[in-house]
């Protein structure tokens, strides 16, 4: 059942762990160039991605429930709240992905910074949305969080490379804020 339940995750970690590697092999090789492909590939990929699991939630939303789960209650709820799960990986591939990035080039400050203010943010939609919408507004909340964690790293990216190839060595950088 777990291994059922988080394939969703994986498929956007698998993003992350690659993007992770390539980045860590271009800062290594200190080779902007091939960071900033790799940045663009991956892009196109999340993008294509994201978009193939809306698509296909669009398309066969009951057969893709029915992986995750045959109890008719589940499902039935599933429906109800099926919209947030096509939306949910436009929201949360950038994060996802540009974590890796991060990661990959030992700069995570603006990860740390991106949870910081993106918890804020989940707070204040939580307390607000969900006694008026309930679980939907637990939905939006989350889905405010992953925007939020998302637009902040992807407007930290050519900081991300200034950072990492055009400010010294790399112990220099990995306290830096």
């Amino acid at each position: 059942e777990y291994i059922k339940k988080n394939k969703l995750n994986e498929f956007f970690d698998g993003y992350a762990n690659a993007s992770a590697v390539f980045a860590g092999e271009a800062v290594g090789e200190n080779n902007p160039e091939l960071f900033r492909r790799t940045l663009s590939i991956t892009n196109l990929h999340m993008a294509l991605g994201s978009g193939a699991v809306l698509l296909a939630l669009t398309l066969f939303p009951d057969p893709i429930i029915r992986c995750f789960t045959d109890i008719p209650e589940i499902v039935i709820l599933c429906r109800q709240y099926l919209i947030w799960v096509m939306i949910f990986p436009v929201f949360i591939s950038i994060g996802i992905v540009y974590y890796g990035f991060y990661t990959g080039a030992t700069y995570t400050a603006p990860v740390r910074n991106s949870m910081i203010v993106s918890l804020g943010v989940f707070i204040v939609a939580y307390f607000t949305a969900v006694p008026l919408l309930h679980n939907h507004g637990l939905w939006l909340a989350f889905l405010l969080f992953s925007l939020c964690r998302s637009s902040i790293l992807y407007a930290y990216k050519e900081r991300l490379v200034a950072a990492v190839f055009f400010s010294g060595p790399a112990d220099s950088r990995c306290c830096r804020i």
